[in-house]
């Protein structure tokens, strides 16, 4: 999905009229139905920041990046986990750790 789509969908997910969007990220409800409708491709980081952050969200999210970052760990299975821990009870400490990665590489 392109950012304008994945904006909108963002957007009614939250269930905020353009107008409201506009005026959180501070910018002209005319540039956002141009940044919606993808008539605005080049917009500055500022611009997309603002709007991330008044959607709750974040510019990768909206990019369709999230979770592609160079260096991002990779998803584990939670099964893995239970039989880690079923394994050896001294594992239990490891897996605690593995869960803590897992969770903050998900967010």
């Amino acid at each position: 999905m392109t950012f304008a789509e994945n904006l909108r969908a963002a957007r009614r997910a939250a269930s905020m009229t353009a107008f409201e969007l506009a005026k959180r990220a501070g910018i002209a409800q005319t540039t956002l139905h141009q940044i919606e409708s993808g008539q605005l491709r080049n917009l500055s980081a500022a611009t997309a920041s603002s709007i991330a952050q008044a959607l709750g969200s974040t510019v990768e999210a909206l990019t369709g990046q999230a979770g592609k970052a160079r260096g991002a760990p990779p998803r584990q299975d939670p099964s893995e986990l239970v039989a880690l821990v079923l394994e050896c009870p001294e594992a239990f400490v490891e897996a605690t750790l593995l869960i803590r990665r897992i969770r903050r590489a998900s967010r």
